[in-house]
């Protein structure tokens, strides 16, 4: 890791709280190209290494370890709770290595947390002389920040590739959520920019967090226009249940495919009964009665035709074949 990618990541978990802060960052970021590239850190030394030297830069009102280590066992709260503070191409989560961590905890002087180390898992909430609300979660893999609201809801969420250099430390993803009027804790808007993927997706909500409509959209670079793929809309019944999804999604030739299911309930507990078309042309039609493994599925067929299958208990117990609407006795071409 080179000093301007050492730079970078203590930039991201401690935003300016302090002068010293200020000039090491000075030192670092405008010292010349040929200078920086003389000066190296270990490739085998991490973000451990240069939070090390930055303990040194640190106002002690700022940091107080005079408690020590703390142990702390809301292991879930990490950005990757399946595989404890690893990432999960890391040599522990694979079983390459066996090594126990200690948890770590740094408060204030006003005795709230201000740094959280547990393996290779970094946690920072943003100090309070920026006026800001956010977190940074930092692993071998990625470094998240997180930035709320004044009511503390999730406003944005942005993921960087963690990287050996700054050039190399790119963007991934950036989440942002809107709210509405009053203090409800549900979005009324959610937009995702995917910038590996080159897409984009954009959610609407209802005031209960139910999604309203969703739509993706392509976007080969960041000053392209983004192009509509797909878009589904949602409706709901009384009792927050779906019982309309339409969706059009964009093909090859740049035309849309138009598809609605409506469901009906017809015994609480039992799947819906589901009816399905395709360009407004009913094609499936599935019947729940009182099991979800007794129904009766008709698929239907350009030109009148149509199958209608019979399942009792999950198997299959009579077939029909029906040409507009009667029953079909005649022998299909071969």
């Amino acid at each position: 890791m080179t000093l301007e990618a050492m730079v970078l990541s203590l930039y991201m978990l401690f935003p300016i709280i302090s002068p010293q802060q200020e000039q090491l960052q000075e030192h670092y970021l405008e010292t010349h190209a040929e200078q920086r590239n003389s000066i190296e850190m270990d490739g085998g030394q991490s973000l451990t290494a240069a939070l090390n030297e930055w303990n040194l830069y640190m106002q002690e009102e700022f940091l107080d370890t005079s408690e020590g280590e703390i142990a702390i066992d809301n292991l879930e709260l990490l950005e990757n709770p399946e595989f404890g503070p690893q990432s999960a191409g890391s040599a522990l989560a694979l079983g390459l290595e066996e090594e126990n961590y200690a948890e770590i905890v740094y408060k204030n002087s006003l005795k709230r947390l201000a740094f959280f180390n547990y393996g290779e898992e970094y946690f920072s909430p943003s100090s309070p002389l920026d006026g800001s609300n956010a977190t940074v979660n930092v692993n071998s893999s990625i470094i998240v920040r997180n930035v709320y609201d004044d009511l503390y809801r999730l406003k944005e969420k942005i993921t960087w590739k963690n990287a050996p250099t700054v050039k190399d430390s790119v963007m991934l993803s950036k989440i942002e959520f809107f709210y509405g009027s009053g203090d409800s804790s549900f979005p009324v808007r959610e937009r995702q920019e995917l910038y590996e993927k080159k897409i984009v997706n954009v959610i609407r909500y209802s005031p209960s967090g139910k999604v309203l409509q969703f739509e993706k959209f392509s976007k080969a670079g960041p000053k392209s226009k983004e192009v509509l793929e797909q878009k589904i809309v949602y409706d709901y019944d009384s009792k927050g249940r779906v019982i309309l999804e339409e969706s059009s999604d964009r093909v090859e030739d740049g035309s849309f495919v138009e598809r609605k299911r409506e469901y009906k309930y017809v015994t609480d507990g039992v799947k819906p009964s589901v009816k399905y078309y395709e360009n407004g042309v009913l094609r499936l039609q599935t019947e729940y009665g009182f099991s979800d493994y007794t129904y009766v599925e008709t698929v239907f067929f350009d030109g009148g035709f149509s199958i209608k299958s019979e399942f009792k208990d999950g198997v299959k117990v009579n077939e029909t074949i029906y040409h507009a609407g009667k029953e079909y006795e005649g022998i299909l071409n071969e």
